[in-house]
């Protein structure tokens, strides 16, 4: 994976899961105290904590993380509605595309923020099953990362580009040499003349 595919892909989930964060705290004062709302919450919250910590495993370039981020868009890509058992979740963006088959159809929906839903016997609920295509997005470059990646080497940074940039003697960015190693170069002294 390019190092800036792992950098978005890195950041997106702890964004997503700090205003997830955000979301519970804002939402538990005005909700029941009984069983199944804390179970819940329980539950989503540490959605959002493993979210955030497959975040900082790609980031950091750890072995797991492409399947720790790849299971943490996955829970994203369907949204459902029904009767017996509605299911939202996503962070920190999403497009769903849906359909609903009473009286509007096709529908298309773009978010961004942080959203989760668990209910259970709405019987006022209208049927709508959805498709989050930006967490399809995500979980199809990370299954094509780890196809990619499955026959090489395990190693802690394994960009291409970070080695070749701190290899480099080159003017350029990552390409000049640090301020701290021109200084201990010796310089060249002036030459002595005799007079």
């Amino acid at each position: 994976m390019n190092l800036w595919t792992r950098r978005i892909l890195g950041v997106l989930p702890i964004v997503g899961c700090g205003a997830g964060v955000a979301v519970l705290a804002l939402a538990w004062p005005s909700v029941p105290r009984n069983a199944a709302t804390i179970a819940i919450f329980a539950a989503f919250g540490l959605a959002y904590v493993l979210g955030a910590v497959a975040g900082l495993m790609l980031l950091e370039g750890r072995h797991r993380a492409t399947t720790a981020n790849f299971f943490y868009w996955l829970i994203q890509t369907l949204q459902f509605s029904s009767f017996p058992l509605a299911y939202a979740f996503w962070a920190p963006l999403s497009l769903i595309a849906g359909w609903n088959p009473g009286e509007s159809g096709a529908t298309f929906a773009a978010n961004v923020g942080s959203t989760f839903r668990l209910s259970v016997l709405n019987a006022d609920e209208d049927p709508m099953i959805g498709l989050n295509l930006f967490a399809v997005l995500c979980c199809a470059l990370l299954w094509l990362n780890y196809r990619r990646e499955r026959g090489l080497p395990v190693a802690d940074v394994d960009d291409a580009a970070i080695r070749a940039a701190l290899d480099a003697d080159k003017p350029g960015f990552g390409r000049w040499r640090l301020p701290e190693t021109a200084a201990i170069q010796p310089a060249l002294a002036p030459p002595i003349s005799a007079s």
